[in-house]
């Protein structure tokens, strides 16, 4: 990542080739009966999200655990805006089909692990 981060343009693709399939996967589970062009949707936005932030990656912690904090982040994002109405501002609806959707508390659920996760690889020692 920190080759990507100092414009390496090959660092990019190996990057890329690693974590695409891993993506792939960490999705389809999470979006499950989602059709196939929403869970390409997130994919693009994970990666868009991963190159404008790639200065702002901080070496000191592991690549996957960012990278897939973004993921969650970014999937959180689409169900937030899920079924809102922006002509009618029906947050309320919106709140509520959320909190009560299956999709939400097994978000809810794998961003606790998430946390514990994280909160685990940042005290582990780095490897070299």
């Amino acid at each position: 990542m920190q080759a990507y981060a100092s414009g390496a343009k090959d660092a990019f693709g190996f990057l890329f080739d690693l974590y695409e399939p891993k993506l792939r996967h960490f999705l389809s589970l999470r979006m499950g009966g989602s059709l196939w062009s929403e869970q390409e949707e997130v994919f693009q936005v994970v990666w868009l999200k991963v190159h404008k932030a790639r200065k702002q990656f901080d070496p000191q912690h592991r690549f996957s655990a960012w990278f897939f904090a973004i993921a969650w982040n970014s999937l959180y994002d689409r169900y937030r805006r899920l079924n809102f109405d922006e002509d009618e501002g029906d947050w309320e609806a919106t709140a509520d089909y959320i909190l009560s959707s299956e999709a939400y508390l097994r978000i809810k659920q794998d961003l606790v692990q998430l946390s514990r996760l994280i909160r685990e690889l940042r005290t582990r020692p780095r490897e070299e």
